[in-house]
């Protein structure tokens, strides 16, 4: 899958976390599997109750949205190039649910915690 920009919008954050369930999902499924930035980014706004401002996402928060409402292909939501709290379809919610379905889990290296680094 080629990279993707992010443009003008705050969302770096956002691809980073897609582009990990991407990668486990195009490798369990041994073929590329683009999914959506935007859902991602709607999911996590769900989560801490957004509806504003396209704000830099916490990883913690994304992956909550993650669980919450899981992740649909990106043909389904297609990134925006301006935030404009646009909402999934019903497909989309659908597509998500079997996604998160999968059961794929984040495992993090080190806990967050305000030292930084690892030992």
């Amino acid at each position: 899958m080629p990279p993707l920009s992010q443009g003008a919008r705050n969302t770096c954050s956002v691809f980073v976390t897609v582009g990990a369930f991407e990668f486990a999902l195009s490798r369990q499924q041994d073929r590329a599997v683009p999914l959506s930035v935007e859902y991602s980014n709607w999911a996590c706004n769900q989560v801490i109750h957004n509806t504003t401002a396209d704000r830099g996402q916490f990883f913690r928060d994304l992956l909550a949205g993650y669980e919450k409402h899981g992740l649909c292909r990106a043909e389904l939501m297609p990134y925006e190039t301006k935030f404009q709290n646009t909402q999934p379809t019903a497909a989309a919610k659908s597509d998500a649910e079997a996604t998160r379905q999968l059961g794929f889990k984040v495992h993090w290296i080190r806990p967050w915690s305000k030292e930084s680094g690892l030992s």
